[in-house]
């Protein structure tokens, strides 16, 4: 018979989900820069943020996507979606 996970080493489920634990919030901050991201993760954020601004009722807020006309937004993505 397989031993109770506690008992491998593994902290038993009050360790883990009881007492102050649960109470203790770390945070880490970590600071990237957009080269650190591939080109095609850039270009397909910028196509869901484009899809979003155009399509969703409550986009997030985009100060420069904001500024646009919605027929040049809707040619920028139409463009990135043509050759993405």
């Amino acid at each position: 018979m397989e031993a109770p996970v506690f008992e491998k080493g593994y902290p038993n489920y009050e360790a883990v989900n009881g007492g102050d634990y649960l109470m203790s919030k770390q945070e880490v901050t970590v600071t990237v820069t957009l080269d650190e991201f591939r080109t095609v993760d850039l270009l397909q954020a910028m196509i869901i943020r484009l899809d979003d601004n155009l399509n969703d009722p409550e986009p997030k807020h985009d100060p420069y996507l904001n500024s646009l006309s919605t027929d040049t937004k809707r040619k920028m993505l139409s463009c990135f979606r043509e050759y993405f």
